[in-house]
């Protein structure tokens, strides 16, 4: 099976990537992937059909055609990718978790946990009052939220070009290629 390679687009290779959707194609089959490394969704083309969700090597995939400004996502596509961020936010808990019990104003005006859906001036200032919290289930428990969906909806979002600001992906595009986290 021949390389991974990019068509005329730079392109950083992940060590592996979650798999939103796969079709039969002339060729193959042709899935949308999202890089568990780089967090970038690209389309790709792969020998055999996978269920969406699945976590698969990079040499698994032979060829990537584009990269997230070019890929749309249907709805289902969408709620295949919110899952596979979900268990990216699980995995990374500690990351998460120090977001919710250390950050603070993102400019002058926002704090860093009010760009999270749900959650609004008086619930950030709720977090605050009863930081720390020793897990997310600890916070979801207290504040009557999701906050895994949160974080997920953030990252969707910022993976998918919809918000101009990349706070969360930065952050976590450090930690997931850190040797340590693997």
């Amino acid at each position: 099976m021949p390389k991974p390679r990019g068509r005329g687009v730079k392109i950083k290779f992940d060590r592996e990537y979650a798999v939103i959707s796969c079709y039969p194609d002339t060729k193959g089959f042709e899935c949308k992937v999202l890089g568990l490394q780089n967090f970038n969704v690209c389309i790709g083309k792969t020998s055999e059909l996978y269920e969406p969700g699945t976590v698969i090597p990079k040499e698994k995939i032979y060829i990537i055609t584009k990269t997230c400004g070019r890929v749309s996502l249907d709805e289902e596509e969408r709620n295949v990718l919110l899952e596979i961020l979900k268990r990216v936010v699980k995995k990374y808990e500690r990351h998460f978790l120090a977001i919710v019990n250390y950050s603070g104003m993102y400019d002058k005006w926002t704090h860093t946990l009010e760009l999270l859906p749900k959650i609004g001036r008086a619930r950030r200032k709720k977090i605050e009052a009863m930081r720390p919290f020793n897990s997310l289930e600890e916070v979801n428990e207290k504040l009557k939220i999701d906050i895994i969906e949160s974080f997920a909806k953030r990252l969707m979002s910022e993976i998918l070009n919809e918000v101009d600001e990349k706070v969360f992906t930065r952050g976590l595009r450090a930690v997931a290629q850190s040797k340590d986290v693997h």
